[in-house]
């Protein structure tokens, strides 16, 4: 860097002094000099990138600033926990300065011919690898969780029998006449089970028209029924255990085991004990949160304590309707029993996360929990943690051009948002203000990862209300260990050993600006809606249980009038947060507004429904007459769910029915089958420009204004003025993607709305901070105008191969720019890495301030300097990007530094027979689950494709 401006500035100040002008030449000279120091002074700032310090210095303090929260965090799975001190520093160091912001330990199976460094899981050493990971996290500002055992899901060798999952066997037999049963449960068991389990007899009942009698103590020790019927007909049910049903999945050394009941409470406690003993004399920093995984306690439908808690929360004895339980006799009467043991099983797992939650927090930490799965209301189970935690399992939909769906790599299953809004709804609606996610799992097949095919993953994330993106994952690998490292079976590889890791600091940066916009202030959701658990609980189904998992979601959700309902208030710009029946009686009316623990929204919609309980209607009639909205859809309940006096509490019903119709005379409560009309009716209006440019958002509320993150996975091209719902006296644009911000063009209209000037291509997203008074200064956005034709960059590219392997193949010269892999050079097709492009070109237009430079097709992120000068990055489509000034008016050089995937250097080990797949367990599968092997797989396109254009730009003015 020269000092002559910095120089010439002191030149001028002292000259006139030194030379001993007269004092009112020196005036003069100092008004003109004071103009030229000012240019000076500029040269100084651009010369020492200063500058761009000053624009970002401006800008910084209209923006939060980043925290490890904000950065994505990381699984980071401990294979048969061999980690050493040398190899954590290594992993951790490579986090860090890659911009991840914390790890999350997940022990795990082991690699074949480690053995020798496995590790007993919550042993001595165990404890103090992680000690030592904690410090070296806080040295590095990194975060840290950990997962409470194994695998998953909870459960180890100190999970005795009496406290581990179990499921209920029901045996039934008919007695059709006075006589002697002589009966073997156990061998009656075995007949219709399909596992060999541990049995156990605790109901023996034989029903009849004169009621249920007690056999229970008829049965010996080895379940053998001797009885003599004094009835003429009659039918036994026999009630046994069985437990244990399940072993810890993927577990670790010395995490091998029973997996503990999800219904107990007193089970819990017993399982904590082995980390309240670890933990005992830790004596170091604690993790930030202990987790636990998605619900997968398979087959669990029991807990040995049931009935006593069946009776004292529901208020009568299930033995007496075990038929009706079980399907036998009336339709409406299973319905209704059914739906209190599934509300009872909903409450106990709820008392599960809770005291887990409470446990976590009495030792300063805070607990992450996945709830989908759990055959539960999963709005009560996410809220019952400190951080919710959703999963993105698959691929989102999307239309963005250039981002075509490969049927081969890709699962059948997509992303839902409405989905994914359960974890967020549940954070907002009870005043967490984390809300996480297990980002990236399954996004493609291995090794064909890109960091623009998880982009659109992270903006549906980001618009659904999280803002705590857990990267799925890294595995932890040694630093000296062949390529491609230890690998993890069912995840994207987004560390140092895949290709994507040489620019995952850029997507890395994207995130953690976009996190930092949505964990800062409020969530801005105008409606609730009402999750009608009750309508899915109240039915004879088949299946005892309904788990409301992500795969099955045909089953519970997308046929529901809900997900009509909440379909239609997304796709006219309404957005929401779903509530459920413990929240609302939790919640009152606000002056005017629904207030639930930490929010407020401005009403309240109920689907359409059949079921809902009269504590939960009686709280939306004293909402009504609080002054709150509420908007039935087509018609009010006209059922109350379960079993115990149900009768007398439809009467009740009724009751409340009858003064909710009054309410509605009163024009107070709202009834009709529009919806979108009623709303409307009562100047709720929605974002209805977003919604009809089909444009993501969420809003964040922050003092003096909200906050929007937009994001465009449309195919259409957003270039137009935009009606904000709010009366804004400045907008500032955000560009998460590269951190530039200006002031937005807008006009206010006499509605008490905003319209704001935007352009945004495909797959791109922008952050609008609005505020509701005028900031004076700075830089308006600057509007570019890409209409003019393109130039193709013609002429002889230099490919140079950079970094990457396995080994580096030799330079080439090319006229045509197409995959890398179609050349016939040497070790080319196996290569994954970086390719530097290199072409030297004429200024097309001399003169021109700004220009679009389009890459064309890129396999799979490109970094961009011309003529020396960094222009940027592009790691996602579509790949362009706008630069000012930097060509000269004579000749230039693009230099394009292009990283593909790992596909084909995976395809040549395999095809190699190299014996990678050295893991136990489950070892390595493809996406369907079947034995991986990618020798034949096509080669995958490499490199830059093109074609390469320049747009000229010039600033739209109006």
């Amino acid at each position: 860097m020269s000092n002559a401006p910095l120089i010439k500035l002191i030149a001028l100040i002292v000259l006139p002094i030194r030379q001993g002008w007269p004092k009112y030449h020196i005036m003069i000279k100092y008004k003109v000099l004071l103009v030229l120091s000012f240019f000076l002074l500029t040269e100084i700032c651009c010369s020492q990138g200063i500058t761009q310090g000053i624009t970002q210095g401006i800008s910084e303090q209209h923006f939060p600033p980043i925290t490890k929260n904000s950065k994505p965090w990381t699984y980071w799975w401990w294979f048969g926990s061999a980690v050493d001190k040398e190899n954590i520093t290594y992993n951790l160091e490579e986090f860090s300065k890659n911009g991840i912001g914390g790890v999350h330990i997940i022990p795990i199976y082991g690699v074949k011919g480690y053995e020798d460094k496995f590790i007993s899981f919550l042993s001595p050493k165990w404890m103090q690898m992680l000690s030592y990971s904690l410090r070296e996290c806080q040295r590095l500002g990194l975060g840290l969780d950990m997962t409470l055992g194994t695998g998953w899901p909870f459960g180890g060798p100190n999970v005795k029998a009496q406290f581990s999952s179990s499921k209920l066997v029901d045996l039934r037999f008919n007695i059709n006449c006075t006589s002697k049963v002589n009966l073997n449960l156990f061998e009656e068991a075995k007949k219709i089970m399909t596992e060999n389990y541990e049995l156990s007899v605790f109901a023996v009942n034989a029903y009849s028209k004169e009621g249920r009698i007690d056999l229970t103590n008829k049965i010996d020790k080895n379940g053998l029924l001797n009885w003599s019927s004094s009835v003429d007909s009659s039918k036994i049910i026999a009630l046994l255990v069985a437990s244990p049903i399940q072993e810890v999945k993927r577990a670790a050394p010395g995490g091998q085991g029973n997996v503990v009941d999800p219904f107990s409470v007193e089970a819990l406690n017993d399982y904590l004990t082995c980390f309240d003993k670890a933990f005992e004399n830790f004596g170091e920093k604690m993790p930030d949160a202990f987790y636990h995984d998605s619900y997968e306690y398979y087959g669990a439908d029991w807990t040995r304590n049931f009935l006593n808690e069946f009776e004292s929360r529901r208020g009568y004895n299930l033995l007496d309707q075990m038929p009706a339980f079980l399907g036998m006799g009336d339709i409406e009467m299973t319905s209704r029993v059914r739906s209190d043991y599934r509300y009872t099983i909903s409450q106990l797992h709820e008392s599960f996360i809770k005291r887990a939650t409470k446990w976590a927090n009495e030792k300063g930490v805070v607990f992450r929990n996945q709830a989908h799965g759990a055959p539960a209301n999963i709005l009560d189970i996410y809220a019952s943690a400190d951080i919710p935690e959703t999963e993105a399992f698959g691929s989102p939909k999307q239309s963005i051009p250039g981002k075509s769906c490969d049927t081969l790599f890709t699962r059948q299953e997509s992303i839902d948002p409405f989905i994914l809004k359960f974890a967020s709804s549940a954070a907002h609606v009870t005043g967490k203000n984390l809300v996480s996610s297990e980002t990236g799992t399954w996004l493609t097949e291995h090794f064909h990862e890109t960091l623009s095919k998880l982009k659109p993953e992270i903006d549906l994330l980001f618009i659904s209300g999280i803002n705590h993106l857990y990267l799925h994952g890294i595995p932890y690998s040694p630093k000296n260990e062949i390529w491609p490292g230890w690998q993890f079976y069912a995840s994207s590889n987004f560390g140092p050993t895949n290709t994507l890791w040489y620019d995952i600091s850029f997507i890395n940066s994207y995130i953690a600006r976009s996190q930092a916009i949505l964990q800062s202030g409020q969530p801005d959701n105008e409606l609730l809606v009402y999750f009608p658990i009750w309508d899915l609980w109240n039915s004879a189904s088949k299946d005892k249980l309904i788990s409301l998992q992500m795969h099955n979601p045909q089953e519970w959700l997308l046929k529901s009038n809900f997900y009509k309902t909440v379909n239609k208030l997304a796709a006219n710009g309404y957005s929401f947060d779903y509530i459920s029946d413990e929240q609302i009686n939790n919640s009152k009316v606000d002056n005017g507004e629904i207030l639930t623990e930490k929010s407020k929204y401005k009403a309240l919609i109920i689907p359409n429904l059949h079921f809902m309980p009269v504590r939960t209607l009686k709280k939306l009639l004293e909402f009504v007459v609080r002054g709150g909205k509420v908007f039935f859809s087509d018609s009010l309940p006209n059922g109350v769910p379960g079993f115990f006096q149900y009768k007398e509490r439809e009467k009740e019903e009724k009751g409340v029915n009858e003064r909710l119709f009054e309410q509605i005379k009163k024009g107070s409560l709202h009834l009709g089958d529009d919806i979108i009309a009623m709303l409307r009716n009562s100047l709720i209006k929605g974002e209805s420009s977003f919604a009809d440019l089909n444009i993501g958002f969420i809003r964040r509320k922050i003092e003096g204004g909200k906050y929007y993150f937009l994001a465009n996975q449309t195919s259409q091209r957003l270039n137009n003025w935009v009606k904000l719902d709010g009366d804004y006296k400045t907008v500032i644009i955000y560009d998460p993607f590269s951190g530039n911000s200006a002031l937005a063009k807008l006009k206010n209209n006499f509605d008490g709305s905003t319209l704001v000037y935007l352009q945004l291509d495909p797959g791109k997203s922008l952050i609008l901070k609005c505020l509701y008074n005028k900031v004076d200064g700075g830089e308006v956005w600057n509007y570019l105008d890409t209409s003019d034709k393109g130039y193709e960059l013609k002429g002889t590219w230099e490919v140079e191969f950079i970094q990457g392997g396995p080994i580096l193949p030799e330079s080439y010269f090319t006229s045509k720019l197409q995959s890398w892999t179609n050349f016939n050079l040497k070790e080319v097709s196996s290569f994954s890495g970086t390719a530097r492009y290199k072409i030297r070109f004429q200024n097309p237009r001399p003169g021109t301030k700004n220009w679009i430079l389009d890459l064309g097709k890129v396999c799979e992120s490109a970094r961009i300097k011309i003529n020396g000068h960094a222009i940027g990055s592009l790691w996602a489509s579509p790949f362009n990007i706008s630069f000012g000034d930097v060509l000269t008016k004579g000749e230039n050089e693009l230099q394009v530094e292009v990283t593909n995937s790992a596909a084909n250097r995976i395809k040549d080990l395999d095809e190699r027979k190299v014996n990678w797949k050295k893991f136990y367990d489950i070892n390595i599968v493809n996406i369907n689950y079947k034995p991986f092997n990618a020798s034949e797989w096509k080669l995958s396109e490499s490199g830059l494709i093109g074609p390469v254009l320049l747009y000229p730009a010039h600033s739209i003015d109006e």
